[in-house]
């Protein structure tokens, strides 16, 4: 089952010292599941990497995972606060998304 290799994305979402691996298991990660709440934990944490193509890999997770994405929201709007104009956008839609109706 496919949820059974959620543990091993989280992990390499959270210490693989690839960025394209990083960045590869957090959309992954939205594909397959698992715990809904060690899903989206794992997502946000990721949205603080030093690579910025695993934030934006991460927010796009975020955005499919859309209302179940909530508790992800305050890492969301720090993240927001030193985005650049683009990622700031990425961000604005992903709230859009996780809030709407």
């Amino acid at each position: 089952k496919a949820e059974g290799s959620a543990p091993a994305l989280m992990a390499a979402l959270a210490g693989d010292p690839q960025a394209a691996v990083r960045a590869n298991a957090a959309i992954a990660l939205a594909l397959v599941g698992g715990p809904d709440g060690e899903t989206v934990s794992s997502l946000a944490r990721a949205l603080g990497d030093r690579d910025t193509a695993v934030q934006k890999a991460s927010i796009m997770a975020l955005n499919s995972l859309e209302n179940k994405a909530g508790p992800a929201l305050p890492a969301l709007r720090a993240l927001d606060q030193v985005a650049d104009e683009e990622m700031s956008a990425l961000i604005a839609a992903t709230i859009d998304r996780i809030t709407g109706p």
